[in-house]
């Protein structure tokens, strides 16, 4: 009789996707309640039923929604889960200019601006005069109309701006709290602290800056071709006569004050669609409180399609998920020691290496980081041609063959090898005392501005030095921190919450095994595992010892080493992990073929987190 396969696992997507509609679901329906505020500003306060949800307000909010659905369109398009590991934030800024990245985010939040920009001359009134034509008074003749194009170009340079901001703060960046062992506040609560004291000052100096800067930049660059280009356009559809725009715009404060308020409200459409993306996106993958792949037919097998996927976010949900599995949820955590016969080998193996080998990784990069450049092959040895004639004679070549010599050659003779002497002499200098006393006067002086030691140790001096040291030279900077980082969590995106999790979920598997694992199955990988973590401590820890700094990190102290956040957050999970192997494990490491030199090394490398503790405690 046959055993009963196993039902094939479903991609973890199909259960990762709709949960994200959900989510994207309670993100707009805040978005869409801001709206309806905004549209209930430009209603008629003295008409009440403007106000209602079925009628102007009620259209008006519709339209203005979909300023907020670009804005998440563009989310879920380039969402990315770690943050770029470059070695300046002017290389980073560099980096998502020249992608199409840049394009994208450059062109949602223009058909975004404009379209925030047509619903408010929409709804202005008549007395505005924001139509393409003024017709001015009866007597007047039509002519083309500056206002709506001061207030189109107006709102164009906004989106110029905020597609700067959201590039150069990698708004796309969803920080995934998979470390965390408390549970996540509701989105209100999670909003109110997005939206602290220094995040409205910084809204609002963005805000000053794009409403001033605007006004100099459509005065001097934009006004002219824009308003021939509009006047090309009217002209097709309306007689007007040739028409060149005023010294300044009609009615400029009236306009500017407009465009202050609807820039304003639109700014905050902005920042309140990203801060919901990543409030939401950020959730835990539950459904109903239970683990997302538990309506699969495979559970395990429909998460270890997750842990092996190549797009990062799944990767990243998977993991998470599997973490809140192995602490949270004791049944389905069990079915992982229990689960035997699955193809390829058993759920615990398969679990196990993909999150060994996100762990080895960073001994991959440090190795390939610390791996000598390859010398240039030595050109082999040419062989050359025979010699076809005699070399050259070290001799008069006018002495006479008969070997007869006169007195006018032996005259010649003592002339050239006094020549010769003097020239091949040792103790000779053909450089002047003057030109080598200056020689060594520039040598004295260059020794003296250089610092000792190795040159990736030595920093910028002068000129440049003082530019470093300025705001302005913040962003050319290659610090301490980036350099390592790029390394130990891999670039250009950091793995630091992948590497994380794995540690965490094979810590609590090995942790729980002497209860839960009535196979034995974690048995046989402790001693790999033991092993993997000690020398994965080591190698961060001597890398961050020996990683000598940029000469443009100006800002360098010793002190640095230790305050690498991303790197820190896995030394202290590889301690922990450590640890919990030596209290389940301990006494048995040296019976499964530990040494106890590897069992003496882990213990004073886990007696380092105690130091730690004490003073953040403290």
């Amino acid at each position: 009789m046959s055993t009963p396969q196993k039902p094939k696992a479903r991609p973890y997507r199909d259960f990762l996707t709709p949960s994200l509609h959900r989510r994207f679901t309670g993100a707009a329906l805040w978005s869409l309640l801001s709206c309806y505020l905004i549209a209930m500003c430009w209603s008629s306060f003295h008409i009440i039923w403007t106000w209602f949800p079925i009628g102007p307000a009620g259209v008006r909010t519709l339209l203005l929604f979909i300023c907020p659905l670009l804005v998440y369109i563009l989310r879920v398009g380039n969402i990315h889960v770690g943050s770029l590991t470059t070695s300046s934030p002017f290389e980073t800024f560099y980096l998502l200019s020249v992608r199409p990245i840049a394009l994208q985010v450059f062109t949602w939040y223009t058909l975004s601006a404009l379209c925030f920009c047509e619903v408010s001359i929409w709804a202005s009134s008549e007395s505005d005069k924001l139509g393409m034509v003024d017709h001015g008074k009866s007597y007047e003749r039509s002519r083309l109309n500056e206002r709506p194009i001061y207030l189109r170009a107006m709102f164009f340079y906004a989106a110029v701006i905020q597609s700067l901001y959201h590039v150069y703060f990698d708004y796309d960046r969803v920080a995934l709290p998979i470390t965390s062992s408390g549970t996540q506040s509701g989105p209100f609560t999670q909003l109110q602290a997005t939206f602290s004291t220094r995040k409205l000052m910084s809204m609002l100096a963005r805000f000053v800056w794009w409403s001033v800067s605007g006004v100099l930049v459509y005065t001097l660059f934009l006004r002219w071709p824009v308003f021939n280009a509009q006047y090309f356009l009217v002209s097709k559809i309306y007689r007007l006569p040739k028409a060149t725009a005023s010294a300044i715009p009609p009615d400029f404060f009236k306009l500017s004050i407009r465009y202050l308020v609807d820039s304003f409200l639109l700014l905050c459409i902005w920042e309140l669609a990203n801060a919901l993306s990543t409030i939401y996106l950020s959730k835990e993958p539950l459904k109903r409180g239970q683990p997302l792949t538990n309506d699969s037919k495979d559970p395990n097998g429909s998460l270890i399609s997750g842990l092996k996927g190549r797009k990062e976010f799944s990767k990243n949900m998977a993991f998470w998920e599997l973490l809140l599995i192995t602490r949270d949820f004791d049944a389905r955590r069990k079915t992982i020691f229990e689960e035997l016969d699955r193809q390829g080998s058993t759920t615990w193996s398969q679990i196990s290496n993909i999150c060994m080998a996100e762990i080895k990784t960073v001994t991959d990069r440090i190795e390939e980081f610390n791996r000598p450049a390859v010398p240039p092959q030595e050109q082999p040895e040419i062989q050359s041609l025979p010699r076809l004639s005699q070399p050259l004679k070290d001799e008069n070549v006018f002495a006479k063959p008969n070997g007869t010599r006169t007195s006018l050659d032996g005259a010649i003779d003592a002339l050239g090898n006094f020549a010769k002497s003097h020239g091949n002499s040792p103790g000779a200098d053909p450089i002047s005392p003057r030109v080598r006393k200056l020689i060594g006067a520039a040598a004295h002086k260059d020794q003296q501005q250089t610092p000792q030691g190795n040159k990736n140790n030595s920093t910028a001096a002068g000129l440049l030095g003082d530019l470093l040291h300025s705001p302005s030279g913040a962003p050319f900077r290659q610090s301490f921190a980036r350099r390592a980082t790029a390394v130990v969590c891999g670039s250009p995106v950091s793995r630091s919450s992948t590497i994380t999790a794995a540690i965490n979920v094979l810590t609590q598997l090995v942790t729980i095994s002497l209860k839960e694992d009535k196979y034995g199955c974690v048995q046989k990988d402790v001693l790999s595992m033991f092993r993997c973590f000690t020398t994965t401590t080591q190698s961060i820890e001597k890398f961050l010892q020996t990683l000598p700094p940029h000469w443009t990190d100006v800002e360098f102290k010793e002190q640095s080493r230790v305050e690498v956040e991303g790197v820190n957050e896995v030394l202290e999970s590889l301690r922990k992990g450590m640890e919990g192997l030596l209290m389940v494990y301990g006494e048995y490491l040296e019976g499964l073929g530990a040494t106890g030199k590897e069992v003496k090394e882990a213990k004073d490398l886990v007696s380092k987190r105690k130091p730690l503790e004490m003073a953040e405690q403290n």
